[in-house]
C-alpha cells in the first residue's frame, strides 16, 4: 500500500494528538493490545487481514500513549473478495466498481480518552490517505455492543438511508 504521502507516513500533528502509519511490530502489537481492550476480549485482537493492512495509529503528543486506532485495506473490484466485509456480506456488485476502494476496519478509541479531537485527528489522517492515493470508496463493517437493538434504532435509521 502506498503511504507516500508525508502527511501519513511521517505523522503529523493536530493539538495534543500525532497520527501516523505504523512502521514497526512494536506499533502492530500496541494495535492489536488496544483493540483488544476495546473489544473487551482477553489480551490482543488479532486475524488474517492484520498483514495487509496499513494502520494508523493516533498517540497523545505529550507521553505518547496510544489512544485510537484502524486499518486499511486497498482494494478494487478484482480484490474485493478478498476483504474483511467479504465473508458476511455480498459484496458480488463491487467487482464492477471502478475505481480505487478502501476498507476501513478495526477502529477503536481508548475508552479512558473520550476528547473528540481524536476521532477529528483519525479522520483527517484518513482523508489524507484517500486523497493521495485516489480512492473513490470507503467501506467497512460496526459492530455495536451487545444485543438490545433498540438502543440503536437511531444509528439503524441513519445506514439504511
Amino acid at each position: 500500500m502506498d503511504c507516500s504521502d508525508p502527511f501519513i507516513s511521517t505523522g503529523f500533528v493536530k493539538g495534543r494528538y500525532s497520527a501516523a502509519v505504523a512502521a514497526s511490530e512494536q506499533d502492530l502489537e500496541a494495535a492489536k493490545t488496544l483493540r483488544g481492550l476495546c473489544f473487551d476480549l482477553i489480551g490482543t485482537d488479532a486475524d488474517s487481514f492484520d498483514r495487509a493492512c496499513t494502520y494508523v495509529l493516533i498517540r497523545r503528543v505529550d507521553d505518547n500513549r496510544l489512544v485510537a486506532c484502524f486499518r486499511m485495506l486497498s482494494l478494487d473490484g478484482s480484490t474485493i473478495g478478498s476483504s474483511y466485509s467479504a465473508q458476511y456480506y455480498a459484496l458480488d456488485a463491487l467487482v464492477k466498481f471502478k475505481g480505487r476502494m478502501v476498507e476501513l476496519g478495526r477502529f477503536c478509541v481508548h475508552p479512558d480518552e473520550p476528547d473528540p479531537d481524536i476521532l477529528r485527528v483519525a479522520w483527517a489522517a484518513m482523508t489524507a490517505y484517500v486523497d493521495q492515493n485516489d480512492v473513490k470508496l470507503l467501506f467497512g463493517c460496526s459492530s455495536f455492543a451487545g444485543t438490545e437493538t433498540s438502543k440503536y434504532f437511531d444509528a439503524f435509521a441513519a445506514l439504511s438511508d
